[in-house]
Parts: C-alpha cells; structure tokens; sequence
C-alpha cells in the first residue's frame, strides 16, 4: 500500500471546540419549524492514525512521518502493477499498430477500388457512347432505306396506275369497236334479209 501525505495534520494546543448545527435559515411554510437535537461532533487528531508526538522525546516533541513502512507484500504489489502496466502499454501499443495497419489497408483498397471502378465507368462510358453512334447510323440508314422504299412503292404505283389507264383505255377502245362491230353485222344481217 502506497501513502503519501501533501502535508502534516494541524496540531494545535488549544483545548478542543465544538460547533452546534445552526437552524435552517430557509423553511417551508407549512411545515412548522422544529429544532433537532444533533449532539456535537468533534475530532481528535490523535485518532486519525498519525504519530503526534515522540515517545523518545517524552512526549514533548512532534513529529509526523507521512510514509509507513514498506512490506514484501506491498514490493510485490508495485511490481505487480508494473507487470499490469507494461502488459497493457504493449498490448495498446499492438492495437494501435493493428489499428493503423487496418486503416492503411482499408485506405490502399478504398483507392485501388476507386480507380478500377472509375476506369470501368469510364470505360463504360465510352462504349455506350459508340454504341449510341452505332445506333444513330442505323437509325440513319433505315431511315434512308424507307425513304428509297418509299419513293420505289410510289414509283410503282404511278406506273402501275398507268398501266391501268392505258389498259381501261384498251379496253373502252376494244368495247367500242366490238359494239361497232356488232351494230355493223345487225346492219349486215338487217340488209340481207
């Protein structure tokens, strides 16, 4: 056990006084004020353990020695405690270590994660943009195509509606020369009869 005193206790040779407890100086209003009867108190230096006086000196002298004497028990104790210490110091030391270590590792994958991944979304972005100019050309072409196709199914019908005139027109001139030709054989068989 470790005791060390900051100073020695007062000694005085004055006889002992006491102080009685005085009365409250606030009290409630409904209660009644009461006064207690608290014996007083006092203390003597003498029962705190301290050495007073010394006997050698006939009791004459003072003295006062803050420390007691060590023991074995007391020697094994602060080694102990040393040991305790230092176990604990080492085993801080290691996990600020360990701790430092992590965070090192944490930090170097955090920012070989954060390139490889900006790399892919870079990359990414490049792909999908030559895809998006893949597909506008191919928006472009069938555009185009349609617009031929278009122009080649309008062309197509105009001329095949020509060739539907003309074949009316055929045809009109066919039935009008078969109408003429049959008002001439009536005429024909008419004179010969």
């Amino acid at each position: 056990m470790i005791t060390i005193a900051l100073c020695a206790p007062p000694v005085s040779s004055q006889q002992q006084t006491t102080i009685p407890l005085s009365t409250p100086m606030f009290t409630d209003s409904t209660i009644p004020p009461t006064t207690s009867i608290i014996p007083p108190f006092s203390v003597n230096v003498s029962d705190t353990g301290a050495r007073t006086s010394d006997e050698d000196l006939g009791g004459e002298g003072v003295t006062y020695s803050p420390f007691q004497i060590w023991t074995e028990s007391e020697d094994e104790a602060v080694v102990d405690s040393a040991d305790v210490c230092k176990a604990m110091t080492e085993k801080v030391n290691k996990l600020i270590s360990d701790t430092s270590t992590f965070m090192e590792n944490f930090q170097n994958t955090f920012n070989s994660n954060t390139t490889t991944a900006n790399e892919a979304i870079k990359s990414l972005g490049s792909l999908l943009k030559t895809e998006k100019t893949k597909l506008q050309e191919i928006r472009i072409g069938l555009k185009t195509d349609h617009e031929t196709f278009q122009t080649s199914i309008s062309s197509q019908f105009s001329k095949l509606q020509d060739e539907l005139e003309k074949e009316r027109n055929i045809k009109d001139s066919f039935a009008l020369k078969t109408r003429e030709v049959k008002v001439l054989r009536a005429k024909l068989e008419a004179s010969e009869k």
